[in-house]
């Protein structure tokens, strides 16, 4: 078996990226370099002719492939893929030909594919400090000079170097356009950008698709600070299509965003001459309920349209007929047979029974 060593190892390389308005980067590369390769032999006893105790191969390389990298704060990750043209000249520590690199039973020139990890590090304007690893792996079985085992050889090599950014420039944001044409230069990290480095906006609201919470608004809408078109009387129907648009809070409206009573501009018309009605001065306590929902406390009179359970729908049945120009109000009550709580909508207030009837034969009939 092989026990490496560490040995010496030079390279350079020059790489061509695509232009990007991400974080993210794509790129070609030419790559070539050379080195030496060393290990110690044991446990060759057995092969013919006997190998040297040791080998250190010389090699060279010469290729090209591609390149990812991605921004990530003060660090560049990137991973490439590379295929490359291989010489190498297997001899041992002191320089003598291998036996059978001697006798040139085997071709020295082949072929490597190779694998590299690495991290560089921007520093200035123009450089940064690269580190990473690289796995090759050949087309040949005699690095060493010993054709054995099943596979190919393969070497790791590491590294650390400089790298010189020529036409490049800063990017501070890391969004993927140059300082000099960002007109947006804080961008947060990772938010896709338009070409001037500004968030995006598909919408074109004004509000970046990253905080933007109705991505498909109108054109021309105007909307609030989520993105979302405004709604100034808060009853769920945006302002560009509410043909009401003073709607009372709380109030059930439809999908023009009117509660009943309301026309389609959200003017609320009086139907009714008011002066034909009194308020005030009523007795609860001395209401008796006369017939078909005809009620008085001995001196005034009224009648009721409506009874719920539900104080909101009450409310709301109140406002659409006050809307009609009616005089509405609204009593709580507990019917002895019931034990729960009823809203009773009503209208008064009247001087005689004889104008209730009339009042109600005249409008709710």
């Amino acid at each position: 078996f092989t026990i490496p060593e560490l040995d010496f190892f030079g390279r350079g390389s020059v790489e061509y990226y695509f232009p990007s308005q991400t974080i993210h980067a794509f790129g070609i590369k030419f790559i070539g370099g050379g080195g030496l390769i060393s290990a110690e032999h044991e446990g060759t006893e057995r092969i013919y002719p006997p190998p040297s105790s040791n080998f250190r191969t010389s090699i060279l390389f010469l290729g090209g492939g591609l390149v990812y990298a991605v921004k990530l704060g003060n660090g560049v990750p990137y991973v490439s893929a590379t295929f490359a043209y291989l010489r190498f000249d297997p001899r041992d520590k002191d320089g003598n030909f291998l036996p059978n690199n001697r006798q040139r039973i085997y071709d020295p020139n082949g072929f490597t594919f190779g694998g590299e990890l690495g991290v560089r590090f921007p520093f200035a304007d123009m450089f940064s400090l690269n580190i990473g690893a690289k796995v090759n792996y050949t087309n040949s079985d005699y690095l060493d000079d010993i054709e054995k085992g099943l596979h190919n050889d393969a070497f790791v090599n590491g590294f650390i170097g400089f790298s010189l950014y020529i036409g490049a420039e800063r990017d501070d944001d890391n969004d993927g356009v140059e300082n000099s044409k960002d007109i947006c230069p804080n961008t947060p990290l990772g938010i896709a950008v338009n070409e001037f480095g500004c968030a995006t906006d598909s919408d074109h609201d004004g509000i970046p698709d990253y905080l933007d919470k109705c991505s498909n608004t109108e054109k021309n809408i105007v909307v609030d600070e989520n993105g979302c078109p405004t709604d100034s009387d808060n009853d769920g129907v945006p302002d560009y299509i509410d043909k009401c648009p003073n709607t009372p809070k709380d109030a059930i409206v439809d999908a023009n965003g009117c509660s009943r009573g309301q026309d389609a501009v959200g003017a609320i018309k009086p139907e009714h001459d008011s002066t034909q009605l009194i308020q005030g001065g009523y007795n609860l306590l001395n209401e008796k309920h006369l017939s078909d929902m005809f009620f008085t406390d001995g001196n005034l009179f009224c009648f009721q349209i409506s009874s719920f359970r539900d104080r909101n729908l009450a409310e709301e049945e109140a406002y659409y007929f006050r809307s009609k120009g009616h005089k509405v109000y609204i009593i709580e009550a507990i019917p002895f047979n019931d034990g729960k709580i009823w809203h009773r909508v009503r209208i008064g207030y009247f001087k005689s029974l004889l104008d209730a009837i009339k009042y109600r034969n005249k409008y709710f009939n």
